[in-house]
Order: structure tokens, then sequence, then C-alpha cells
């Protein structure tokens, strides 16, 4: 996303929001190993649907610059990047609350 930003419909929020709810279990369906397990388990009336949820919610995760390529997109490896909103994510939420509790003091 960050050596393409355009090329990509969906905005990283979107991938926070799965990889959140993936182990949240808030929906159905990231729960059990596959449909035919989903469906023994009737999730599908027990719980609401992930992607219903995304659905209702899609402006707020779309990328505004998108532009759609009809070829393959070449990444730069040695331009590749940790993925700092996700990895370093309650690192910065940790300085952030002892940025707070020295603010209070």
């Amino acid at each position: 996303m960050i050596q393409h930003p355009a090329a990509f419909e969906y905005h990283e929020e979107l991938l926070f929001f799965l990889i959140e709810h993936a182990y949240s279990c808030l929906y159905g369906s990231m729960l059990y190993n596959c449909d035919s397990e989903r469906a023994l388990g009737d999730v599908a009336h027990a719980t609401e649907s992930l992607w219903d949820a995304i659905a209702e919610e899609r402006e707020r995760f779309l990328q505004p610059h998108f532009i759609p390529v009809d070829h393959t997109l070449e990444v730069d490896t040695i331009a590749t990047q940790v993925w700092t909103g996700l990895f370093l994510r309650h690192h910065q939420m940790a300085q952030e609350a002892h940025v707070l509790e020295r603010v209070k003091e």
C-alpha cells in the first residue's frame, strides 16, 4: 500500500478492522475452520456476519484516491517496510498512555 497507494480500493482501516475482528468473536464469519463447521455450529443464526458489517460501512473503508490497474503490480522488495501501523500499534498506544500519565503529574 505504501509503494502503490492508489492501486488498492480499500484503505488500511479495513485491514485493521479484519485483524481486530478475526479474534474478537463478535462476528461468526471468523469462527470455526470452514463453512461446514460454521453451518454445524449454526453461526449464521447466532451471530452477525463480519462481511455484512463491512458492507454496511463500506464508505468508511474506501480509498478515495483509488485508480484501478489492469496489470500485476511490481513490488520493490528493497523498499519493503514493516507495517508499523499494525506491528507497533501496541507500542504506540503504550507511549501515548505514558505521555498522558506524565501530563497528569
